[in-house]
């Protein structure tokens, strides 16, 4: 327990990452398409509520439109201020990608879970199918990052051991 602990709350959040190199640019890409996402739900004409959720706003009277644009663009800002989190974290806190890796996850599945009782468009956008994709990546993701870095603990430990049989 106190290793699954370890796992996404470090005593250092340095920027030192144990998991696979590999994953780390998984992280990047992810990074990245939270930042586009985020900045295209708040400069997009239609916040990306037509474009991205399909929502038919062009049958909405102008204020209804109005509004679900706004209210994407609201979202988006949400969206820059966790990507921007996510960003901090690439550069300086690497320590902390696993934590981040589960905050995108939850949110990705709350997300999932709230436009299965509440859907807002008329198709299925495709944020839903990225959704759903990524509420299976990232569990994958965080079980071979969780290996990596129970093994390079154990491979620690082990020649701390080995140090001290020494002495």
């Amino acid at each position: 327990m106190k290793t699954f602990v370890g796992f996404f709350f470090p005593r250092a959040a340095d920027n030192r990452f144990e998991g696979p190199s590999w994953i780390q640019y998984i992280f990047y890409g992810f990074t990245g398409l939270m930042l586009w996402r985020s900045q295209h739900h708040i400069f997009s004409d239609d916040g990306g509520s037509h474009s991205v959720a399909g929502i038919p706003i062009d049958t909405f009277s102008r204020g209804g439109a109005e509004s679900i644009i706004g209210l994407f663009a609201q979202w988006g800002i949400s969206q820059l201020l966790l990507a921007s989190v996510f960003l901090l974290i690439a550069f300086r806190y690497r320590a902390l990608i696993p934590l981040m890796f589960l905050i995108a996850w939850i949110e990705n599945l709350f997300r999932l879970g709230v436009g299965l009782y509440k859907p807002i468009g008329a198709t299925d956008p495709p944020g839903l199918v990225g959704s759903v994709i990524f509420s299976i990546v990232i569990p994958l993701v965080l079980l071979l990052c969780f290996k990596a870095y129970r093994d390079s603990k154990k491979s620690t430990e082990s020649h701390l051991t080995e140090i001290s049989l020494e002495l």
